[in-house]
């Protein structure tokens, strides 16, 4: 990497240069060297298109999203201009998935033919649609939305007679497919059995496979750096691995994988919250994969039909880029536009735990609210009951959707009036999956009958005392009505603007008259969940919605669809922990739906630390969050935090509307790298680049940015240092950005905005 010389700090002529090594007195030296080329080139390939014959039917269309069928060749396909999924139905109306393409490179995913997934029905397991399994096609048909198209495939199961509907969706400027079945009975059906509920079960090309571990939580045995790690394995011909949750989706493994093939990606995702399983087998020429529900069986009737899980499946031109292309999928697709806010977000937990009334609640909005805070979250505790057992107990009274009138005399309302009365929005913490036992009584109780059971116990791993709590189990029907008669109370009573859905306690239901049965209590409270949120989205469009379950135990693309943002972990320090997890999660899910919490710990004080900019640079990377009692803030720290609150804010449009690449290997509590750096960018043409020191003896690192465009000029800058250049997109991804030590923080953050030319 050469240096360009022949400018100088001092110079303040105003000419534009090329480049601009600057060093800030006794403060970071970050240098941008550029090689100046002495031509430039600008080329324009036109890449052949992987999709059907223009001579095919198009039957549906929405932006640059179609179907098209082609009789001569009896096929269909679904595509838009980064994605296309080709089926083949031959003479005896067997239906194969013949192709999975990017069609700007031309890559074949689908190494084999074949039925893409797989079902059990009445016991019999076999191929989705094969007429020797005794499918008779009925329906092929596309139709379309304004931001997609969607084909569906109608089966009869000549043997029970149920209808078993195939779906695919594609939307316009997305690269990944949506798919999910259904199973109906029709008026001759009787109770059927499916089990093996899976959303995809294909073999693609490419044996290097990469997960991420789930939150890995209490009890699992686990040191806690394994929580949110990038994992990555080559499977060999022959080798297998199961991977998945018996309970919650995340509590092992995050449902997410990615296959790499010659430097391209496909990415898969299940859009569900409870029990999952992949199984992925190696074999000469890829790799199979089968993605769906743990094992279990339902019982489809007449008036129950059974949809699986959807899933989708992105890909990706560049290995790297498998983010931004679930970013595209998540934001037009999973939540149909629907953005985030990513907040500046204080909750009150860590700081007070149950420990909370009135006047100190509002004392504690007058002081964040002057750091900048835009969300006030009033936490676990504010329901009578709360904190009988100590500062941590949040257990006593769960369930009682009335607040504390001796610690909240005005009623919680009159904290939304006061948040809004400094700016800031309102939120409060409910669990509505749970209720005391104490609570089971009153003028509108919960009903016994409603309670989870696993083995006749509310909770098999309690001591021989007993519970305390149980799980609400949501395939009652009554069950969710009260539950949502509750919130719906709550929030017409209150007036929130956003609620924190937690989740702390979980057990499969096995228990008889809840409309399950012994192996499906999981998926019946999931598909219950779905259906509340779903009305409350309904209900309350503008409402913003938290998840959190006992931390990250349900991180998945199910709760991603109707909630805002995520606590990726309660287990919020140190800031090399916290920059873990997001490096580990930003893979799989948006920047701006991870959220971390700034707080005082013993070995990273907020009141005497020695470098504060790095504790809230670590939780800058998503959604920042604070937690701590700003009464003990000395002037300067409040100052530190206000100011870099301010920061924020002017990087945040980059945050909310950007994809993450990792830069260097994750961050590791137990072995770190020596520089840790992220890269954040966005559809504007404006990249982020945090770079973390973590060894003082190595005192430089080269940040390459990757993804820039080669032959736009993009302008420098340090928020510490100020500008530091101007640089050719091509430069700075061969020759880097050179970041020094500096004494004030091992924290770094640099700003590249494309330049773009007068007309």
């Amino acid at each position: 990497m050469a240096r360009t010389e022949g400018f100088h700090p001092e110079d303040n002529s105003g000419a534009r240069h090329a480049a601009c090594p600057c060093r800030a007195d006794n403060s970071t030296d970050l240098t941008t060297d550029v090689r100046k080329p002495t031509i430039l080139v600008t080329a324009i390939t036109f890449l052949a298109l992987s999709w059907p014959a223009w001579a095919a039917e198009r039957v549906a269309a929405a932006g640059d999203a179609f179907i098209a069928r082609d009789d001569a060749a009896r096929t269909w396909t679904i595509a838009n201009r980064q994605i296309s999924a080709t089926f083949e139905i031959d003479r005896s109306h067997e239906t194969r998935l013949i192709h999975l393409t990017n069609p700007a490179t031309g890559h074949h995913w689908e190494a084999t033919g074949g039925s893409d997934a797989v079902a059990n029905i009445a016991g019999h397991n076999s191929q989705l649609g094969a007429p020797g399994a005794g499918y008779q096609l009925l329906d092929v048909s596309g139709t379309s939305t304004d931001n997609a198209v969607h084909l569906t495939l109608a089966f009869d199961h000549r043997d029970t007679h149920l209808r078993v509907t195939r779906h695919y969706v594609v939307y316009a400027d997305v690269p990944a497919i949506e798919a999910w079945t259904r199973f109906e009975a029709t008026q001759t059906a009787g109770d059927v059995e499916v089990s093996n509920l899976n959303v995809w079960d294909f073999t693609v090309v490419g044996q290097q496979i990469e997960w991420i571990n789930g939150l890995l939580g209490d009890g699992l045995g686990v040191v806690q750096n394994d929580a949110f790690s990038l994992q990555q394995r080559t499977l060999a011909p022959g080798e297998g691995l199961d991977l998945g949750s018996e309970t919650r989706s995340s509590d092992r493994v995050v449902p997410y994988f990615k296959i790499v093939d010659r430097g391209e990606a496909i990415v898969g995702g299940l859009l569900w919250s409870g029990a999952w399983h992949l199984g992925l087998a190696g074999y000469s020429n890829g790799t199979a994969f089968k993605f769906g529900l743990a094992p279990m069986t339902t019982l489809v009737t007449a008036s129950h039909p059974v949809e699986g899980p959807h899933g989708f499946l992105a890909v990706a031109s560049r290995a790297e880029d498998g983010s931004s292309a679930v970013g595209a999928y998540v934001q037009k697709g999973l939540r149909g536009g629907r953005g985030f806010d990513a907040l500046v977000t204080y909750n009150t937990w860590f700081a007070y735990g149950t420990r909370v009334d009135e006047l100190t609640v509002m004392n504690e909005m007058q002081r964040v609210s002057e750091l900048g805070t835009e969300l006030f979250v009033l936490d676990a505790g504010w329901y009578a009951g709360a904190g009988l057992d100590g500062t941590w107990d949040f257990t006593n009274g769960v369930g009682n959707w009335y607040s504390d009138p001796a610690r909240f005399p005005s009623d919680l309302h009159a904290l939304t009036d006061y948040a809004h009365s400094l700016g800031m929005k309102f939120g409060l913490w409910i669990e509505p999956e749970r209720i005391a036992l104490e609570n089971l009584k009153g003028d509108n109780p919960a009903e016994e009958s409603w309670l989870a059971n696993a083995d006749g116990r509310y909770d098999p791993n309690a001591p021989a005392s007993g519970a305390t709590t149980a799980q609400l189990c949501l395939a009652s029907d009554r069950a969710r009505a009260w539950i949502i008669g509750e919130i719906v109370h709550l929030i017409d009573r209150v007036q929130p603007d956003y609620i924190k859905w937690d989740n702390n306690f979980w057990i499969n239901c096995d228990r008889s008259g809840h409309g399950h049965g012994a192996s499906d209590g999981n998926f019946a409270h999931v598909t219950g969940l779905y259906q509340m949120l779903s009305a409350l989205r309904e209900r309350y469009p503008n409402l913003l919605i938290e998840n959190v379950a006992g931390g990250g135990n349900r991180l998945d693309y199910g709760m991603l669809r109707y909630t805002d943002a995520a606590w990726m972990d309660d287990r919020t320090a140190p800031s090399m922990h916290v920059r873990h997890n997001f490096q580990g999660l930003s893979t799989a899910f948006p920047p701006s739906y991870l959220l971390s919490f700034l707080i005082d710990y013993d070995t990273e004080s907020l009141y005497n630390g020695t470098d504060l900019p790095l504790y809230i640079r670590s939780r800058m990377l998503g959604v920042l969050g604070l937690t701590f009692k700003t009464v003990d803030l000395r002037p300067s720290a409040a100052a530190d935090i206000a100011n870099h609150v301010s920061l924020y804010k002017a990087l945040r449009d980059t945050i909310k509307e950007g994809s993450a690449i990792l830069l260097t290997r994750q961050a590791s509590v137990g072995d770190p790298p020596a520089w840790g750096a992220v890269q954040e960018t966005d559809a504007a043409g404006r990249t982020l680049l945090f770079a973390f020191q973590n060894d003082r003896a190595e005192e430089r690192i080269v940040l390459k940015p990757r993804n820039l465009i080669p032959g736009t000029m993009y302008d420098v800058q340090s928020v510490d240092v100020g500008p530091l250049g101007i640089a050719s997109g091509a430069d700075l991804m061969a020759d880097g950005i050179e970041v020094n030590a500096s004494p004030k923080s091992a924290a770094h953050v640099l700003v590249l905005t494309e330049i773009h030319s007068s007309p």
